[in-house]
């Protein structure tokens, strides 16, 4: 039994060296899971102390990503910070915060477009979008209250999103930054759609 013991601990250290660039982190936790580990083997059959160990030492990892994910790494201000050309004047604050306020309203302009073009959907695209949208529905809750196909409603529901995005781009070329967030737009052509 020690052997066999033995040898699963090498296994499950080698298995989280590999995933842990800090070799002493990854012993540790080794170390911390056979503490957990060790005195419940006795309840688990011996052809499954494997697979017992390597699902604690999955889970014993996901917690280390976790914990190590909190951590954050800062360090105490220094003189330099604090140079004038290092703290922003009000113009530059208030030309960024008004930016942001033309942006907000610029998105809030954008979504108020979409229940009205949603109206304007056929029946057998609209009613998913909306149950999916508005009242907050399952794609499975969806197909079992339309009495369709899971594979169907999701069908629908991505033409839905090409119908509404199609619609909302033939009158206007909505503009977006690196992140995908909408920015901006351009109207198209004289329709009465964009704002």
């Amino acid at each position: 039994m020690t052997a066999k013991v033995e040898n699963l601990y090498q296994e499950i250290q080698q298995f989280l060296k590999s995933r842990i660039s800090s070799t002493v982190d990854a012993e540790d936790l080794c170390q911390e899971l056979f503490e957990r580990v060790l005195p419940k083997l006795a309840n688990v059959g011996q052809d499954h102390w494997r697979a017992y160990c390597f699902s604690a030492a999955r889970r014993i990892l996901t917690d280390y990503y976790r914990r190590k994910g909190r951590q954050t790494t800062s360090r105490p201000m220094s003189e330099t910070d604090l140079r004038p050309e290092m703290i922003p004047d009000e113009s530059e604050c208030s030309t960024a915060v008004q930016a942001e306020r033309e942006t907000a309203a610029t998105r809030a302009r954008i979504a108020g477009w979409i229940p009205e073009e949603m109206e304007s959907l056929p029946d057998i695209y609209r009613l998913p979008l909306e149950l999916y949208t508005q009242h907050r529905l399952s794609v499975r809750e969806i197909a079992v209250a339309l009495g369709l196909e899971h594979s169907a409603v999701k069908v629908r529901l991505h033409r839905a999103r090409r119908l509404l995005v199609s619609r909302i781009d033939r009158c206007c070329r909505v503009i977006r930054d690196a992140t995908g967030q909408v920015v901006d737009y351009e109207k198209r052509a004289p329709v009465a759609c964009c704002g």
